[in-house]
């Protein structure tokens, strides 16, 4: 369930990423994807929710700090619902759910001791950051790789 997730992500990432370039964040690929065609942002709420609930499912049963793996997850998944946060409607939940999301995922890794991970993924994002600017997407892109890396290595052991 992990790998699936991780695969649906980087699949997401790099459709979006060869159609468009770097976006100014990985939420901003759905406004992407409606100038290109009506209807297509769709994608993005569907990444978020095939991405995020076999994650859930399998990160639960990891059964370490389980309320910050639901937090992460269903997090994403209301990203997700709240695609459009250019609007008022949708905005506070969109930006409230994102970092509810990142500091969940964040406060899992580091309390199950792998704390270096996110302080690598973010040094190197950083540099990134640096060269193709982006510092949404970086940080974005610093939080995933963080989090199922540390997944990955957990649930091998």
């Amino acid at each position: 369930m992990i790998l699936f997730s991780l695969l649906v992500t980087i699949a997401y990432l790099g459709y979006t990423i060869a159609l468009f370039g770097i976006p100014e964040s990985i939420s901003d690929t759905y406004y992407l994807l409606e100038r290109r065609k009506k209807g297509t942002g769709v994608l993005f709420t569907a990444w978020t929710w095939i991405a995020a609930f076999p994650l859930m499912i399998a990160w639960l049963d990891m059964a370490t700090y389980q309320l910050l793996a639901f937090f992460a997850c269903a997090a994403l998944m209301f990203v997700g619902a709240a695609a459009q946060f250019k609007q008022s409607l949708t905005e506070m939940v969109h930006y409230v759910s994102a970092g509810i999301c990142v500091a969940s995922a964040f406060t899992w890794v580091v309390l199950v001791g792998y704390w270096y991970i996110p302080f690598i993924s973010l040094s190197i994002c950083i540099l990134l950051g640096l060269k193709y600017k982006k510092w949404i997407t970086w940080i974005e892109i610093a939080a995933l790789t963080a989090t199922y890396i540390t997944l990955l290595i957990t649930h091998i052991q």
